[in-house]
């Protein structure tokens, strides 16, 4: 709802109004977003606030899939599954591999962390409480 006191100028009501319309539109479909952390999936950019951080392809992908799922707890299956696809015969701790380099990156500015480990189920994309 938009509440606007009277007496009010058109130009007041216009400028109110398109704000709120920038607010209800949705996002970019291609920038995911969470906290200061900002994922560019036409240019495969990351950015942790104004830091560029460099990625491989594979902790992109599962960057991606992370920001895809906030706030959620996606099992180290559903990620096999989602990020390196159900043929995948490599190392079983692959997961932790990557999600551990993630950390490091995302992390490297002393920043707080995101990336959460629910121990015997999977991984969350959280704040830090």
């Amino acid at each position: 709802m938009l509440y606007v006191t009277k007496p009010l100028s058109m130009e007041e009501l216009l400028a109110r109004v398109k704000a709120r319309l920038r607010r209800t539109q949705p996002n970019d479909p291609e920038r995911l977003e969470f906290e200061d952390l900002i994922l560019n999936c036409l240019t495969r950019e990351v950015y942790r606030g104004n830091l560029l951080i460099e990625l491989t392809a594979k902790e992109f992908d599962l960057l991606k899939f992370l920001l895809q799922n906030p706030r959620q707890v996606i099992t180290r299956d559903r990620i096999l599954e989602k990020v390196w696809g159900y043929d995948f015969m490599g190392e079983s701790n692959i997961i932790e591999v990557y999600i551990r380099a993630l950390r490091i990156k995302l992390e490297a500015s002393n920043s707080k962390r995101l990336l959460h480990t629910v121990r015997g189920v999977g991984y969350l994309l959280q704040e830090q409480k």
